[in-house]
């Protein structure tokens, strides 16, 4: 709701949706997903990199407060073990961050 991303493509594939729009994004390219428009992303193939631009700043502890720094356990999880939706849905509200069906 609050920031805009841009998806630069490195390698692999990943679909992006802005609002109704869904675009396949290959390895130098790129898509901008403004703010108030609805987004997301998919990765389609079997691997992928690529970098995400957000402004503005403050997003970025979205992904410190799931997170934890390489090497360091994360409470009883193990870091191989994905991050439970209602755990990325609870921390989400504090970004105004809405994860739509």
């Amino acid at each position: 709701r609050n920031e805009d991303e841009l998806f630069y493509v490195l390698e692999g594939k990943l679909k992006v949706l802005r609002g109704n729009e869904e675009i396949t994004l290959e390895s130098g390219q790129s898509a901008f997903l403004p703010r108030n428009v609805v987004h997301t992303f998919r990765v389609v193939s079997t691997h992928v990199r690529f970098l995400v631009y957000i402004t503005p700043g403050g997003f970025e502890n979205y992904f410190r407060d799931l997170g934890a720094p390489v090497g360091a356990a994360r409470g009883a999880k193990n870091l191989e073990e994905p991050i439970a939706i209602a755990e990325m849905v609870r921390v989400a509200g504090r970004y105004s961050i809405t994860f739509m069906p």
